[in-house]
C-alpha cells in the first residue's frame, strides 16, 4: 500500500513539474511561443487585407486577421490526460467526466497593444475558444478569424506611418471544479504588426477676382491667392489656355505651400485690340511634397469684358476713328489747293 501511495505521489510530482515548468522554444522571425510543458502551445496570424497604399482619414478600414492555433501534446500527455480517467478529471473536471460538459476548450485572448496616437482601432472580439477535438490533439492548426477596424483621425499628418500591435495569449483551464478552473496552464504568446500609412489630402482654395472689365491693349495684372488646407506640405501648379491674339504669362508656375499658408501668383496679361468677352481657364494642380502623390485640381475661371476705351462715345472704334481723320485732312488739303486755283484764274 505505501508503496502504491509512493508512486502516485512521485507519478504526481513529474507531472507537476512537466506541466508548470515554463519551456521556451526556439523562435523563428516571425513567431515567439511560449508553452507549458507538457503543453506546447502555438499562435500564428495572416493578414490577408493590402494596406500597400496610404489610406484616407476618416475612412472606416477593415481588416481580416486569420488567427491560427496549434496544441502539440507529447505521448505521454495524450495517454495521461485522454487514455486514463484520473487525468481527464484532472485536466477537464468533474463536469466534462460526468458528461455534463462539452469537450474542453483553449482561449485565445487578443488585445490591441500599440496603435498610432493619430488612429483609432478595434477588434470586433477579444477572445476566440478552440476546442479540443481530435483535430487540435492530432497537432493539426486550427483557424478562426477576427476583424480589426481602424480609422484614421482628420488632422493625421500626410503620409505619416505607424503600427498597429495585435496581441494574443492562450492558455488552458486546468482542473476544474463545477465552473471554475482550478489553476490556468500558460500557453502561447505572439504578436502581429500592421502597418498603416495617412495618405495625401488636397484641399486647396482660389480667391481671386473673376469678373474683371479691363482695356485692350494694356498691360494688366490679376493677383491670385492660393490657401493650402490640406493635410500636407504642396506644391501647387498652374495650367491655363490662352485665348487667340491674347497675351498671358504668370510671375511664377508652381508655388511650395506648408498646410495652412497662402502664397500669391501674379497673372498677367495683355488683351488684343477688338475683344469683346473672353474666357481664360486656369487649373491648379496639387502634388504632394513628399512620395509625389497628386491631389485633386482646382479649376478657376476669369471673365474678361472689354471697357470700350478704344471707342468713341458714339459707339465708334478708334482705330475706325484714326482712319477716317486722314481721309478727312486729305480731302481739306485737296479742297483747298482748288479754292486757291480759282482765285488765281
Amino acid at each position: 500500500m505505501k508503496k502504491k501511495i509512493m508512486l502516485i505521489a512521485v507519478l504526481m510530482i513529474y507531472i507537476s513539474f512537466a506541466l508548470f515548468s515554463p519551456i521556451v522554444f526556439a523562435e523563428d522571425t516571425s513567431e515567439g511561443n511560449q508553452s507549458s510543458g507538457l503543453f506546447k502551445s502555438e499562435i500564428g496570424f495572416d493578414v490577408s487585407t493590402d494596406l500597400t497604399a496610404p489610406i484616407d482619414s476618416s475612412q472606416t478600414t477593415k481588416v481580416e486577421i486569420k488567427v491560427k492555433y496549434r496544441l502539440d501534446m507529447g505521448p505521454l500527455a495524450k495517454w495521461f490526460f485522454f487514455k486514463r480517467r484520473i487525468g481527464r478529471l484532472m485536466l477537464f473536471g468533474p463536469g466534462y467526466f460526468l458528461k455534463i460538459k462539452g469537450i474542453p476548450q483553449a482561449t485565445v485572448n487578443l488585445t490591441i497593444t500599440e496603435v498610432p496616437d493619430w488612429c483609432t482601432a478595434k477588434l470586433d472580439t477579444t477572445a476566440l475558444t478552440f476546442e479540443l477535438n481530435k483535430k487540435i490533439l492530432d497537432n493539426e492548426i486550427t483557424e478562426q478569424i477576427v476583424k480589426l477596424e481602424f480609422t484614421i483621425n482628420e488632422d493625421a499628418k500626410s503620409l505619416e506611418k505607424g503600427d498597429i500591435v495585435v496581441s494574443a495569449e492562450s492558455s488552458i483551464p486546468w482542473g476544474k471544479i463545477f465552473k471554475k478552473p482550478i489553476l490556468t496552464l500558460p500557453g502561447a504568446t505572439n504578436t502581429t504588426s500592421i502597418s498603416v500609412q495617412v495618405a495625401y489630402k488636397s484641399d486647396i482654395s482660389i480667391n481671386a477676382e473673376s469678373e474683371l472689365t479691363v482695356p485692350p491693349l494694356q498691360n494688366n495684372v490679376v493677383p491670385i491667392n492660393i490657401t493650402n488646407n490640406g493635410n500636407g506640405k504642396s506644391d501647387v501648379a498652374v495650367k491655363f489656355s490662352t485665348p487667340e491674339n491674347w497675351n498671358i504669362t504668370f510671375d511664377q508656375y508652381v508655388i511650395t505651400l506648408d498646410v495652412g499658408e497662402t502664397q500669391q501668383m501674379n497673372l498677367m496679361y495683355i488683351p488684343p485690340r477688338d475683344f469683346s468677352d473672353q474666357t481664360v481657364d486656369i487649373t491648379f494642380i496639387p502634388i504632394s511634397t513628399e512620395g509625389y502623390y497628386q491631389g485633386t485640381p482646382v479649376a478657376f475661371n476669369i471673365n474678361f469684358h472689354n471697357d470700350g476705351s478704344l471707342k468713341e462715345e458714339g459707339g465708334m472704334d478708334l482705330s475706325i476713328l484714326l482712319l477716317i481723320i486722314p481721309i478727312f485732312v486729305v480731302i481739306a488739303i485737296i479742297v483747298a489747293i482748288l479754292l486757291l486755283r480759282r482765285k488765281k484764274q
